[in-house]
């Protein structure tokens, strides 16, 4: 039996980290044992500083290296975010194991609500300039109000473990240590209330509150959040290679991306911007990137694999915007009894005739930025969005334990009458009914189309058949690329927006 002795820090998100690593490398390696050897580190003995305001780096990992470098363990656990991209003589990076949701997430009391609509100010507590930059933003439009004014908040900086941040949500208000919300990496609050000790007071002290996840385009993480990093001396060969064993490729490959732009803009804990990279479904690897970098440049926009421009020959052919042909809307009655635990909301417009009372009795998402703003103009409460990506993309999002959302079959959705067969394994609650006037124009149009881009699979449906079998098909990549897969037989190129689209055929070459 291989005995090796795994250094972490004692703070129990750290402990359950390790242990988590400890236990697969195990699995992996039935003949291993894995003993693990608590490390004070700097970052856990100064609690009462930010950390943008410590001399130096390394606050979370030094003490663990120098032990690692010493032999006095066999290999050391980190949260990948807290390693520099430059990295002590004598240690390497054996594995990265799968990457747990890499958002922010931003708990609030059940104050909050009410505090807002009524015009009060909330304190959220964070010391990262990453979010105090970019949720500055975002808040201000996707936090619930009653007027088209911003909402009201003051960040407040503040340090300590997960129990000790959310413990301040719940000080009586009027209290110095009191704050309406905070907001913490999703992947440690998960692992926290997934694994070992701590899963009866993480819970406890997520009873009653509000929950809030930003869009990754608002939002986007600390380069490598969510991951873990598994490191041994270099000389160590027997090591590497049972830590190996939990390597995963894909965590893997987005990492490496979001850190060698990091080290091209310069990170660390004073950086002000967030760099994601995740899997969309139908459309491939995405990168989010917002905030400043370290030369006071802005960055705002997202990356991915755009198709050839040669295949389209966007420059030679007639372009066909399902965008610009608007269906006749018509509101249909008698869809106001919601009796839904969650709601997701398909339009912008779905739920436009619904009291914000009403919505707010229920767990709200919906699907986009633009839905999300209109929606807390309102007053409602939104606790996430599919980013414009469809209901697929936050599938495995919702089925986060720790979320304790209800199943799908209790969503309740709000989307239009012909949208309903897209929707089996929910509780489809359709608003409104849309018809398409075909003219003789249009069927002109679109015979001469050489790209086309649908809004919605019922235009599809609708138009498809008088399109040009050489015309190449495009959309967003949510429920109508779901739809196009189905009925489409031949190939069609899916864009994270119509945006990205309309930006993708204006260039030229």
């Amino acid at each position: 039996m291989k005995t090796l002795r795994l250094g972490t820090r004692r703070s129990p998100l750290a402990k359950t980290q390790s242990q988590m690593v400890a236990t697969l490398i195990e699995q992996k390696n039935p003949d291993c044992k894995v003993e693990l050897v608590g490390i004070e580190t700097q970052g856990d003995r100064i609690l009462d500083v930010p950390l943008s305001q410590i001399e130096g780096k390394e606050f979370f990992v030094k003490e663990l290296d120098t032990a690692l470098i010493n032999g006095e363990v066999d290999l050391s656990v980190h949260s990948l975010k807290d390693l520099s991209t430059e990295r002590p003589s004598g240690i390497q990076l054996a594995a990265i194991p799968a990457r747990e949701d890499p958002r922010d997430v931003l708990i609030f009391n059940h104050h909050a609500l009410d505090r807002l609509l009524s015009g009060e100010p909330l304190l959220i507590g964070t010391s990262s300039p990453r979010r105090l930059h970019n949720l500055s933003d975002f808040l201000k439009v996707g936090l619930p109000r009653n007027s088209s004014s911003s909402a009201s908040f003051k960040f407040v900086e503040i340090r300590g473990n997960v129990h000790t941040r959310l413990s301040r949500i719940h000080e009586p208000m009027g209290q110095p240590k009191y704050l309406d919300g905070v907001v913490l990496a999703l992947a440690g609050l998960s692992r926290l209330a997934d694994f070992g000790g701590t899963k009866d007071s993480i819970l406890g002290l997520l009873t009653n509150v509000r929950w809030m996840i930003p869009p990754l385009s608002q939002n986007p993480s600390s380069p490598g959040q969510g991951a873990l990093a598994v490191e041994c001396r270099e000389d160590d060969d027997e090591a590497f290679k049972l830590i190996r064993s939990i390597h995963d490729d894909v965590a893997s490959n987005h990492i490496s991306q979001e850190r060698e732009l990091m080290a091209e803009w310069g990170g660390g804990c004073h950086q002000r911007f967030g760099i994601t990279v995740v899997d969309v479904p139908r459309l491939g690897s995405v990168m989010f990137k917002k905030g400043v970098r370290s030369n006071g440049t802005e960055v705002d926009g997202m990356s991915w694999d755009k198709p050839d421009q040669k295949i389209f020959g966007v420059n030679d052919r007639v372009k066909w915007d399902g965008m610009k042909h608007k269906p006749k809307r018509v509101e249909l009655e008698g869809n106001n009894s919601i009796n839904n635990a969650a709601l997701f909301i398909a339009h912008t417009n779905a739920s436009n005739h619904i009291d914000s009372s009403i919505l707010n009795k229920s767990r709200v998402w919906c699907s986009g930025k633009s839905s999300w703003e209109k929606l807390a103009q309102r007053g409602v409460w939104v606790e996430g969005c599919a980013d414009g990506f469809g209901f697929d993309f936050i599938r495995p999002l919702l089925a986060k334990n720790i979320l304790s959302l209800p199943k799908l079959k209790e969503w309740g959705v709000f989307t239009h009458l012909k949208a309903s067969d897209d929707w089996e394994e929910c509780d489809v609650i359709p608003q409104y009914d849309v018809t398409y006037l075909i003219t003789d124009e249009d069927k002109e149009q679109l015979g001469q189309a050489g790209v086309v881009f649908w809004s919605s699979g019922y235009q599809f449906d609708t138009y498809s058949k008088f399109v040009s079998n050489q015309a190449i098909h495009c959309c967003g990549s949510g429920k109508t690329a779901q739809h196009l897969s189905e009925n489409l037989k031949q190939d069609f190129y899916p864009f994270p927006s119509y945006e990205s689209w309309v930006e993708f055929i204006s260039k030229k070459g």
